[in-house]
């Protein structure tokens, strides 16, 4: 007689069996790549990187999924150096490629996909937004040009004006695009990979509007219950919302909490690193700021999100920043990385915290100015 402990177990056993997913990934190519390496890579890390070595002009992958598809890149290597690569889904059940080179020795290297999910959909998206991105990527180099002083011949103004008409046209077409009515799961996709990483000024609201434009199988997802989670901890960091506490050590190794600095300040939170140069160009704003009132009320600290200690320690001696300064890595922050908290994906990035721990200026939300106008506005209103 089977006992009820086993029972449940092989009924639990059998749903996790279940739920995984196996995905064989064959190939195969032209003669001349035979004895290269060949790699998949997961870019959820869903699985280890697999590697083969291409025989007899094929080769073969296999391995289990944890979500309904997986997103992949396939490289191609010779002697360790990336010949070409190719990213794309992946899903449960048997998928092809087909790599060909046009000659011997030729660098053109295509690929044909048979029962890869998506493909047209990638190719749908590409048409509408990639045009307006190549015009983006081509305008701020010509921008960039300009301000240097190479090519005198355009108007700086003119082409500012121009580069934020298509900037707005380019996130139009990707917001249209998610909002249209093919496969909820791509469109999921793009959704994060696009809107949510561009940040672009969109509010929370209007963010969590746009995830309900994605069916209940896509929202059940693995890649959907991480986008909800982010727009939830997005809409928590929004203006007027109260800001979580943390904890940090200074370079000076003395110990503080946000929370220690309120009821009675005002806390200016500075997302920087060493190696930015837009962080750079507004220290003289931020220093006059904490000149002005840093004995009036606000505390000014710089949470740095450089990987190197000697080069944020060399970068505080040489710009001689007076106000707090932290690092966000282990041994200056407890638990959980302040960066992560915060949600910062952009620098500079400053966040205006008033006394009673309220969100009442953010940079990336609020637009400034090069100069940070509305910043300096906000605190000549609150402290003067």
């Amino acid at each position: 007689m089977i006992k009820p402990f086993f029972i449940v177990l092989l009924i639990i056993t059998g749903l996790q069996t279940s739920a995984q997913k196996h995905f064989t990934l064959s190939g195969t190519v032209s003669n001349q790549f035979n004895g290269l390496t060949i790699e998949l890579l997961s870019k959820d890390t869903a699985f280890d990187k697999l590697s083969t070595s291409i025989k007899n002009n094929t080769f073969s992958f296999s391995g289990n999924l944890t979500d309904k598809y997986e997103g992949v890149s396939l490289r191609l290597l010779k002697d360790d150096s990336r010949l070409a690569s190719w990213g794309f889904f992946i899903k449960d059940g048997d998928m092809k490629v087909i790599i060909t080179a046009t000659k011997d020795d030729s660098d053109l290297i295509s690929i044909c996909y048979v029962n890869i999910p998506f493909i047209e959909e990638q190719k749908r998206y590409d048409s509408i937004v990639h045009p307006i991105g190549d015009s983006v990527s081509f305008t701020y180099n010509l921008l960039t040009d300009v301000k240097k002083g190479f090519r005198k011949e355009f108007d700086k103004d003119s082409l500012a004006e121009s580069l934020a008409s298509l900037r707005s046209t380019h996130r139009d077409r990707q917001i249209m695009f998610v909002k249209s009515p093919i496969d909820s799961y791509f469109r999921l996709h793009i959704f994060k990979r696009e809107v949510l990483y561009h940040n672009y000024h969109i509010s929370a609201d209007s963010l969590l509007a746009l995830y309900s434009f994605f069916d209940d199988s896509a929202k059940d997802t693995k890649l959907g219950k991480s986008v909800y989670a982010y727009l939830l901890k997005n809409k928590s960091l929004s203006l007027n919302e109260k800001m979580q506490d943390f904890s940090f050590l200074t370079d000076s190794l003395k110990s503080y909490k946000l929370s220690s600095f309120l009821p009675v300040k005002y806390v200016l939170l500075c997302f920087w690193a060493s190696w930015c140069q837009p962080c750079i160009n507004s220290l003289p704003v931020i220093k006059e700021l904490n000149e002005k009132y840093s004995t009036k009320g606000l505390q000014i600290i710089s949470v740095s999100i450089d990987k190197d200690i000697k080069a944020w320690n060399a970068a505080l001696k040489r710009h001689a920043l007076p106000w707090l300064q932290t690092c966000d890595l282990p041994g200056y922050i407890n638990e959980q990385s302040t960066r992560t908290l915060y949600n910062v994906r952009a620098i500079p990035r400053y966040l205006l915290i008033d006394k009673s721990g309220i969100l009442i200026y953010d940079n990336i939300q609020l637009r400034d100015t090069d100069k940070y106008q509305v910043l300096q506005n906000k605190i000549d209103n609150v402290l003067n």
